[in-house]
């Protein structure tokens, strides 16, 4: 049965899921002699091997289950969820990091049943709107959620996987997106990833990737933004707002065309702005960056 789930999360559109609520037999814990080479196997692409370590994990998955739900009536349902954070864990797993794989795994098991109610989505399923809540990804492309049934039951709900390409929302014009933050979102949700997809390919967390899209800052350095640009495959100026557009062309030879237009020395064209000539020494030779507010005062 694994082996056949494991292979559809390649390849399918819309999988449903029900595992069985039966836990009184799992397949026994490997040795691990017998751990470690079928991890090796696994690194090397072999899908037998991730699959038999799936299998013989399962019993991890009952035992966090029942560990931390011991009152819940829906423990079926939990492993069935559980087991798709284990799917996500051996699948994920980098030996070289250090990290037990039991380790590794239990924490993929647990946050798939402690994020559950983090994320959620509203799709429109056999012709009614229903909301979705994430389960986990297995990748950029397929997003395994769980819909709340009308009972109130959330963990009730069969699982589905879903290819987003259906799910695209309507583009809106991206001439009302005037902020970095508004523009990162709209790319992102266009190319339908999540937040965490980005961080993870950009090698950081979720609250600082957050803050790019909530404009904490004026701000955004040109690498990042760059990086991102290529996740999202558009050109790095369809990102920029513009102050982050004005630094990007070039602020040193525009400070200068300003001033020379103005025919004015460095000093007189500091003295006019109220600023110290040597700061506008250091925007010329790009030493240091005009904040926004400056900015605005001399270009808008």
């Amino acid at each position: 049965m694994f082996s056949a789930l494991v292979l559809l999360l390649k390849g399918c559109a819309i999988l449903t899921l029900r595992l069985g609520g039966n836990m009184g037999s799992f397949p026994r814990p490997l040795r691990p002699e017998e751990e470690k080479t079928y991890i090796d196997l696994w690194a090397g692409g072999d899908l037998d091997a991730r699959n038999k370590l799936i299998e013989h994990n399962l019993r991890l998955v009952a035992h966090i289950i029942k560990k931390y739900y011991t009152q819940n009536s829906d423990q079926g349902d939990l492993i069935s969820i559980g087991t798709i954070g284990l799917i996500k864990g051996i699948s994920t797993y980098k030996p070289e990091k250090g990290v037990k794989l039991a380790t590794y795994a239990s924490r993929c098991v647990e946050n798939s049943t402690l994020t559950l109610r983090k994320h959620s989505v509203t799709l429109a399923t056999s012709g009614r709107s229903e909301t979705w809540r994430l389960v986990c990804s297995i990748n950029e492309h397929f997003k395994i959620m769980v819909c709340r049934k009308t009972s109130g039951s959330l963990l009730y709900a069969p699982l589905y996987i879903h290819t987003i390409s259906p799910l695209r929302p309507k583009t809106p014009d991206t001439k009302t997106f005037t902020t970095v933050g508004s523009k990162l979102q709209h790319y992102r949700r266009e190319k339908l990833l999540f937040q965490q997809d980005l961080a993870t390919r950009l090698g950081i967390d979720r609250s600082t990737y957050i803050r790019y899209e909530t404009g904490k800052s004026a701000y955004y350095p040109p690498e990042t933004l760059q990086k991102i640009s290529e996740i999202l495959e558009i050109d790095v100026t369809c990102l920029l707002d513009d102050y982050n557009l004005f630094l990007h062309r070039g602020q040193a030879c525009q400070i200068k065309a300003l001033r020379d237009s103005m025919g004015l020395s460095t000093k007189a064209f500091a003295r006019l702005h109220g600023i110290y000539p040597s700061t506008v020494r250091s925007w010329e030779c790009e030493n240091t960056k005009i904040s926004k507010k400056l900015w605005e005062k001399l270009f808008q």
